[in-house]
């Protein structure tokens, strides 16, 4: 903040001898538990007039690449929808049982317990822990929030759309699976993320859930980009003295991937695809999108994907076109 802050620089810079710096950690946690209350306090008292509250919970990952869930809320108020977000939570385990305790008790601290029936809707993705019908986390909120409707997260769905889309092709699945490898080969290890940091300055993404298409985006983008700083990378492992049997052979694995004409290929083929599912992406979720928009939306993506698979069927070898804002391709293929 100092740096954004030119008191609070001359603060820290001048007040080497007194006692209150603020630069503790005990200081720097306690501050910013004070400003989670307040913040959770206005929320209360907003969720405390509105008519109607819905919840959003989905799982994503800390710094450490452990997973933990995100909860988010959402609430008529004066004719807005406010959207608020409450909390990051971690459950003892990923059971429908632990996952609706960790709800509840989030619900309960927004205090909408003392009027259920305002929770008119949960949206949660499509794991059978989240959506079952019988036993899923959906049915246990609304044993005590009868109101709460289930509905599947749109964005989700596109998600599944694409990832079961190209599950129907095996040699795709055995190139996500290799590129799945390769982000968790150096995620695994602090010394090989060392050296990846070194020559890439850039890590590969890895993400616990398979179905989050936008991670496997990025991930083909890293990979297609610095193919050849990650080849350099591999070979520094299998030539370093410290490195195992086991470490070695699964280096020398990866750096065959990243040599097999098949995989490059893939490689090739879906950094060309990808920003235009990336655009389609970002577009579905504009909050100002109607029907016509996502008609229109869809319907450049559908034309930009049919132009490169013109240029598939017409030339043995193709540039990488990239996408414009509305998703269109800029340039046809020579």
């Amino acid at each position: 903040m100092a740096e954004l802050d030119c008191v609070l620089k001359q603060h820290i810079e001048r007040s080497e001898n007194r006692v209150f710096l603020g630069l503790s950690k005990t200081f720097q946690n306690e501050l910013l538990e004070s400003i989670d209350e307040v913040c959770l306090n206005l929320i209360r008292s907003e969720v405390s007039k509105a008519n109607f509250l819905a919840i959003e919970v989905d799982e994503t990952t800390d710094c450490a690449n452990l997973s933990e869930l995100v909860l988010i809320t959402y609430y008529e108020l004066l004719g807005q929808i406010n959207e608020r977000f409450i909390s990051f939570v971690r459950p003892k385990s990923h059971s429908a049982d632990d996952v609706t305790a960790a709800v509840l008790c989030e619900l309960e601290k927004m205090n909408v317990h003392e009027t259920p029936e305002k929770l008119t809707a949960q949206c949660y993705d499509g794991a059978p822990v989240m959506s079952g019908h019988e036993s899923g986390v959906q049915t246990r909120i609304r044993e005590m929030y009868s109101n709460a409707h289930f509905i599947h997260c749109y964005a989700h769905q596109l998600n599944l759309i694409v990832e079961r889309c190209v599950a129907g092709n095996k040699q795709v699945r055995i190139f996500f699976s290799s590129l799945e490898e390769i982000s968790t080969f150096f995620s695994r290890s602090s010394s090989r993320t060392a050296i990846l940091d070194e020559a890439v300055k850039k890590r590969i993404p890895t993400c616990p859930q398979s179905i989050r298409w936008n991670f496997k985006s990025r991930s083909v983008t890293t990979v297609y980009k610095y193919q050849k700083e990650v080849v350099e990378c591999l070979e520094r492992i299998i030539d370093d003295d410290a490195s195992d049997y086991k470490t070695i052979n699964k280096a020398t694995r990866l750096k065959g991937f990243l040599q097999d004409e098949d995989f490059l290929f893939w490689l090739n083929f879906f950094n060309t695809i990808m920003p235009h599912c990336d655009i389609l992406f970002n577009q579905l979720q504009q909050r100002n999108i109607d029907a016509v928009k996502t008609v229109e939306y869809v319907s450049h993506f559908a034309d930009s994907v049919q132009q490169i698979r013109t240029s598939l069927e017409t030339d043995d070898h193709w540039e990488q076109v990239e996408p414009t804002e509305n998703g269109e391709i800029s340039e046809n293929q020579e």
